[in-house]
């Protein structure tokens, strides 16, 4: 690891990022996000830094091979909005909808600069991985705090994020983590206090009340049982992915009922995972949105662009594909679908280019967290959550430092 000493403009890039990271979990109500700040500075940064210009060339195939399909993607979403609105003779740019623009084009700013600076500094895989893990420690007063209601969303805990799901995916990435540094760690004492940490992440995975999570997080586990057991071929650390997630969240499941009893936290999350595991998909409580979705998508190949401010309420709660598909039609459709596809193949590239003999688990586990992370997308509207967006481009740093050593010259060592 390359010295850390003295405030050169690397240095402080990789602080600034760190401390974005960690403050990424502070995303609650309408007002400026300490975080978006930071990630600003950190493009003013990387624009100011000689080095990062550099690397910025070495870089550019591989951000260019996105960022075509984001273009479109947006540029698909403003041709249904100016088609769908002119037919009814109305502004299809509102201040609202600009707003959601803008919103969607800095969350792809955010994408790439996660990526940009995980593929630039090699330490910040571990740095920014660990300000993720640790930062629910905010949410820790919850379990001694009589009157913490605003950190709840009916009985689920949202913490200080938008809600209840943005919390579980959080999580649910934080709980990758974990297990990544716990397969890393050497000391016995290391691995007690990571392990301890990930009953308190899967606590607040339960409570999150979050389905999504609850199906994705286990086949991420399956995953990476399975690269540990076919490609590594190391059945010791099979063994811990299983038994570690199980002791988790069996200790964090018995933490729910000192958690706050007054909303029998324990009982109802119950009743959410019997809903989700018995019932059939028209019983599920969000089959009629789906089905209306369904529905608007097929009137509307073309889409419809951003909602109005009136327009938000009525629209079906669905899924992301289908979010996507009443923006910007088949095409944005199908721009999203190639982007998910290309991280898809930079990871399965990544991990086919293992030396099994040096393996890093940190990097294995963005590996797990991008797939896990797509398909909660599939199953929840969060094409606007920017966390999701930051963590998969984490993930593609991550692919493109460890899978494509082109990255890397002479003049650039990490």
């Amino acid at each position: 690891m390359e010295a850390t000493r003295g405030w050169t403009m690397k240095n402080v890039l990789a602080w600034c990022a760190t401390i974005t990271a960690f403050f990424l979990i502070f995303r609650s109500g309408t007002s400026l996000k300490i975080a978006d700040v930071l990630l600003v500075l950190l493009g003013i940064l990387v624009a100011a830094g000689a080095e990062t210009r550099s690397f910025f060339k070495n870089v550019w195939p591989k951000i260019w091979s996105y960022l075509k399909y984001f273009a479109l993607l947006i540029g698909f979403i403003a041709l249904a909005q100016l088609i769908s609105y002119a037919a009814f003779g109305a502004n299809p740019f509102q201040s609202f909808t600009l707003g959601l623009y803008a919103r969607v084009i800095f969350q792809t700013y955010a994408f790439f600069l996660a990526a940009f600076l995980i593929a630039f500094d090699r330490r910040l895989l571990a740095w920014m991985s660990a300000a993720i893990f640790v930062s629910p420690v905010v949410m820790v007063p919850i379990y001694w705090q009589q009157d913490a209601n605003w950190y709840l969303s009916g009985s689920r805990l949202a913490g200080f994020l938008q809600s209840p799901i943005v919390l579980g995916v959080w999580m649910m990435i934080a709980f990758f983590i974990g297990l990544g540094f716990f397969l890393d760690a050497k000391a016995f004492w290391k691995k007690t206090l990571i392990a301890i940490w990930l009953v308190i992440v899967a606590n607040f995975i339960l409570w999150s009340g979050t389905r999504a999570v609850w199906i994705a997080l286990p086949l991420g586990l399956i995953l990476w049982t399975g690269f540990s057991c076919f490609k590594e071929k190391n059945f010791k650390k099979a063994g811990y992915l299983i038994l570690v997630p199980l002791a988790a969240f069996f200790f964090g499941y018995a933490m729910l009922a000192f958690s706050r009893p007054t909303y029998k936290t324990q009982s109802f999350l119950a009743e959410r995972a019997v809903i989700l595991f018995t019932r059939p998909l028209v019983q599920q409580t969000n089959a009629h949105d789906w089905s209306k979705g369904v529905q608007l998508a097929a009137n509307n190949p073309l889409g419809i662009g951003f909602p109005t401010p009136s327009e938000t309420e009525r629209r079906p709660d669905t899924d992301t594909l289908l979010e996507v598909f009443s923006y910007g039609g088949i095409g944005a459709f199908a721009m999203y679908l190639i982007v998910l596809g290309k991280l898809g193949m930079d990871v399965k590239n990544a991990i086919a280019s293992l030396k099994i003999s040096d393996v890093n688990h940190l990097a294995i586990a963005w590996y797990i967290v991008a797939p896990a992370t797509i398909l909660t997308t599939f199953l929840t509207t969060s094409f606007y959550f920017r966390l999701v967006w930051i963590a998969l481009g984490i993930a593609a740093g991550t692919a493109w430092t460890y899978g494509a050593s082109y990255l890397y010259n002479n003049t650039h060592k990490t």
